[in-house]
């Protein structure tokens, strides 16, 4: 995970790999939304951007 602050903003980038099968659109957005949740909860920080990257599709 990479992640800048900037005031009270932030913006993160997380890697992930992901079970092949999976809906990567549903995975990412599901990700986005708890990152966000949890950094807000956490930190008091406002997420702008939270960018998800899928690198590796990993086989049953």
């Amino acid at each position: 995970m990479i992640a800048g602050v900037s005031g009270i903003s932030t913006a993160l980038r997380i890697t992930v790999a992901a079970s092949y099968g999976l809906d990567l659109n549903e995975l990412a957005e599901r990700i986005r939304q708890a990152v966000t949740d949890r950094v807000r909860e956490l930190t008091g920080l406002r997420p702008v951007e939270v960018s998800v990257v899928i690198d590796d599709v990993l086989e049953e």
